[in-house]
């Protein structure tokens, strides 16, 4: 699975694409909003709660990760929320649209890089994934990840220097 810092930025940096794409997003997408979007590409990875506290407590609770939150059901409901919200609060709409391309792209991420997802989990169980990185070699997994989150956060940060969006600021 790809690390937080590629999850996050991978969201944020679809929602930048999107919004130079689309004039109605640029009105309403800015800083904040871009850090919520972050936060959707992120957020899947919350279903790892019970199985750290599983492991340091032995309460006997069974690893869900990557069972309930890494499927397409719950990307498309955000999105929909999104389009539903677009009508009457068109800001908040656009961020959770957008949040649902930020989960897809956590899926798509997790997908290709280590082992599986459960794209239409509550309907089906099938598992699928590229397995790129196989979880056995968990020493070169963690290079390689580190590597991605390296790469990627270095590329972002020049992205932004480029374009003249990350200037200096104060404390």
């Amino acid at each position: 699975m790809a690390y937080t810092v590629t999850h996050f930025l991978t969201s944020a940096f679809l929602a930048v694409l999107l919004k130079a794409k689309f004039s109605e997003i640029k009105k309403y997408i800015n800083v904040k909003e871009l850090f919520i979007i972050g936060l959707f590409g992120a957020l899947p990875d919350i279903d790892v709660v019970p199985f750290i506290l599983d492991s340091y407590f032995n309460l006997g609770l069974p690893n869900i990760h990557r069972l309930i939150t890494h499927n397409l059901v719950i990307s498309l409901i955000i999105f929909f929320i999104g389009f539903l919200l677009y009508t009457k609060y068109k800001k908040l709409g656009i961020i959770f649209m957008l949040g649902g391309v930020g989960w897809t792209s956590h899926l798509v991420l997790d997908w290709i890089f280590s082992g599986t997802i459960t794209p239409f989990y509550p309907f089906s169980t099938y598992e699928t994934g590229l397995n790129l990185i196989p979880e056995g070699n968990l020493r070169l997994g963690t290079y390689v990840l580190g590597a991605i989150d390296a790469a990627v956060f270095l590329t972002w940060s020049w992205f932004a220097i480029a374009k003249k969006k990350l200037i200096d600021f104060q404390v």
